[in-house]
């Protein structure tokens, strides 16, 4: 099954394939990469938790640091941002 979720905590990115299946939570974008290549890559369209909108109140330092380690992980896959 493929990655169509999205959440920040602690400071980690997490994806999951479907309701309540984490596939992989890191902070390390080609840890992220690899787990989602091996889920068979991203859904169509991913659904992203608000966490993600609020990075910094879930262990990011910044919204910025959010944004800049999920740009890697998509840019790894080949995943195309409008698709979030």
């Amino acid at each position: 099954m493929k990655v169509d979720f999205v959440a920040a905590e602690d400071g980690c990115i997490e994806f999951y394939a479907g309701l309540g299946n984490l596939v992989v939570k890191s902070n390390d974008a080609q840890v992220l990469a690899d787990a989602v290549i091996a889920a068979g890559g991203f859904a169509n369209s991913v659904m992203a938790s608000s966490s993600c909108d609020f990075a910094a109140e879930y262990g990011f330092e910044n919204q910025g640091c959010f944004d800049a380690l999920f740009e890697k992980v998509a840019y790894l896959v080949e995943f195309p941002l409008e698709n979030v």
